[in-house]
């Protein structure tokens, strides 16, 4: 237990050095050659953290938001995160510490679930959704995807977004999807 709160300490330090001065409280904003102002990239919207998968948990929170306010707490504003992954990286395999993953049956239904919900509120920047199709085996596409399995992949991804987009345009969010890892 001794090592595990060692290196979570080690880990925050780091990170804090890392993105010193990214002051989430701050705007920084610079000029153009046209006078218009534009917000610059800062190091916290720029480097992010991973969250899946963890061994162990430090509160009492649905382990997908406690691990998101950590990384928010270090100051990375881009977080990736397993959204219906592979079969074993769905939400209840990854995210299982103090949380209970209904079963879904379409990834809009999943992006709906509060423990997500929760998610899209934090001010991230960027939100980066490991995610695939559901409703087929993993490994579907070795034999060819057939022009329905293309259809039904089109219309799930489709309906996430549109279910997604005005999530992110309210607050001036990227949003992308990784097939795979």
């Amino acid at each position: 237990m001794m090592d595990i709160k060692r290196t979570t300490i080690f880990l925050y330090v780091l990170l804090g050095v890392i993105f010193m001065g990214c002051g989430l409280e701050k705007e920084v904003e610079t000029f153009n050659t046209d006078q218009d102002k534009q917000k610059v990239n800062r190091l916290c919207d720029i480097i992010g953290c991973t969250h899946v998968a963890g061994k162990y948990y430090l509160t009492n929170k649905d382990y997908l938001n406690e691990g998101a306010d950590r990384i928010l707490m270090v100051g990375s504003r881009v977080i990736k995160i397993w959204f219906y992954g592979k079969r074993h990286e769905h939400p209840e395999n990854v995210y299982g510490f103090n949380s209970e993953w209904p079963r879904v049956e379409s990834l809009v239904q999943g992006a709906q679930l509060p423990y997500f919900k929760t998610l899209f509120d934090k001010p991230f920047t960027t939100y980066i959704l490991v995610v695939t199709s559901l409703g087929r085996a993993d490994d579907y596409w070795r034999n060819g995807i057939t022009e329905a399995d293309q259809r039904d992949e089109q219309r799930q991804f489709y309906e996430l977004a549109r279910y997604c987009l005005p999530l992110t345009a309210e607050r001036e969010r990227l949003l992308f999807y990784s097939i795979g890892g």
